[in-house]
């Protein structure tokens, strides 16, 4: 993509544009400019078209000034923008969508739809994204509502960051919203927003549908605990005392009283009243007690790696305040080792420095980057750890081919520390004396 006058343009018109530029600086004039555009519009240039159909639709010339050849004629305006577009200029496409959704010509919802799904198919970049997100949102509201359309688009968008068409997707399978109810189909949209976008909503639905059963999903506790286990990280101050009541009391899984204890000491740290008046009732119930569970030998029992089934790396979880304004920190968590080897259980014990991140950033790495290597699971299965993760700013490993660096180091004895390094944005490229 390049920029001329302001206007986006893909990189096959640049050519057109490159003869325009130099026509107009030998004739020294916007008429000629303007004249030579028009002939080569007629003669079915699409960049031409392009062009000719934007400055009818504003009534300004290419810059975006006003022009003094034309006044807005939206009748010409959408008859080159049609030329344009039906020999497949992207710009053109782009240019209808978005007047036929947001004017100035006729607002005309079924139009907008059929330019966006144009662009959506041909264009790259923000553009797809864009026309993704309005395709998913203009088929929701539609006054029929037709989530079978809107499902891929609104499933891009919850893969590029935006979830919430795709909830929307889920929400109208699961009550028949313009479709005939399929609680499976919506159960499995819920269980990939919230497993692979972790996505609050949907934890929600997961986890109160399978406590309380109904025409979503039977009821079943496991399934329950699991969710509200998943929600304890992202809204501890909301979900950590429930999960405590259901280890403590055994629903969804058998009653694990340390487990509940630790859930409780974390509710109340949270700030939490309920899980403050149940520790005045269990004064053993300490730091130090859950401590005395800790498995104390963890050297060489962990591995760990950069890139998770999905490819993503893992420092791409630095914290964003913290990550812009280059800050370091480190956060202490205690896991159960479930039966496979799989860090469960996951609490926050201590974050440096407080409200940047560092905790919940941790707990994502824990599920996805670090577990207990084969011929150490015997031993440490159902056990407590203790991990101290460290995050840190411009560090180099020299020999490093990328700017992106993760490495661990073990302490050899309860506490593992595991570092996360990244580039911040003003310190990117080799540092001196590196190696590529």
């Amino acid at each position: 993509m390049r920029y001329f006058g302001g206007i986006m343009i893909r990189s096959s018109l640049l050519a057109g544009v490159v003869a325009v530029a130099t026509w107009s600086a030998a004739a020294h004039a916007e008429d000629d400019l303007f004249a030579r555009i028009e002939v080569m519009a007629q003669s079915g240039e699409d960049w031409a078209q392009y062009m000719l159909g934007k400055t009818y639709l504003n009534g300004a010339d290419f810059a975006g000034t006003p022009s003094r050849h034309v006044a807005q004629d939206l009748e010409q305006a959408e008859l080159w923008l049609n030329r344009a577009a039906g020999q497949g200029n992207v710009a053109a496409e782009v240019s209808l969508a978005k007047a036929y959704d947001e004017g100035p010509l006729k607002k005309d919802a079924d139009k907008a739809i059929t330019w966006y799904e144009k662009v959506a198919e041909d264009a790259e970049d923000t553009d797809e994204r864009d026309a993704n997100a309005r395709l998913c949102q203009l088929v929701m509201d539609k006054p029929v509502h037709d989530p079978e359309t809107a499902e891929p688009y609104c499933a891009f968008m919850a893969a590029h960051g935006k979830p919430e068409g795709y909830f929307g997707v889920a929400k109208a399978y699961e009550t028949g919203d313009g479709v005939d109810a399929n609680p499976l189909k919506a159960l499995d949209i819920y269980r990939e927003l919230a497993g692979t976008y972790g996505y609050r909503p949907a934890m929600e639905k997961l986890a109160f549908g399978y406590r309380d059963g109904g025409a979503l999903a039977a009821r079943d506790d496991a399934q329950a605990l699991t969710w509200f286990l998943r929600l304890a990280e992202v809204a501890p101050e909301t979900y950590l005392i429930e999960v405590a009541h259901r280890l403590e009391k055994g629903v969804g899984a058998p009653a694990q009283p340390v487990d509940a204890g630790r859930y409780y000491l974390a509710a109340a740290k949270a700030g939490n009243a309920e899980a403050k008046t149940w520790l005045v009732k269990h004064p053993a119930v300490t730091a130090a007690w859950v401590e005395r569970s800790t498995i104390k030998d963890m050297k060489g029992a962990l591995n760990v790696t950069d890139v998770n089934a999905d490819g993503k790396n893992s420092y791409d979880y630095y914290p964003v305040h913290a990550k812009d304004n280059e800050i370091e920190g480190s956060a202490t968590v205690n896991c159960r080792v479930s039966a496979k080897g799989v860090l469960d259980r996951c609490l926050v014990v201590a974050e440096s420095p407080d409200g940047e991140g560092f905790g919940a950033a941790t707990l994502q790495v824990m599920r996805q980057y670090v577990w207990v290597k084969p011929d150490s699971v015997a031993r440490m299965s159902g056990k407590l750890v203790r991990i101290v993760y460290k995050w840190k700013l411009d560090k180099w490993r020299e020999g490093s081919k990328g700017q992106f660096i993760r490495c661990r180091a073990e302490t050899g004895s309860r506490i593992i520390s595991l570092y996360s390094y990244f580039f911040p944005p003003s310190k990117r490229g080799f540092p001196a004396g590196a190696r590529a």
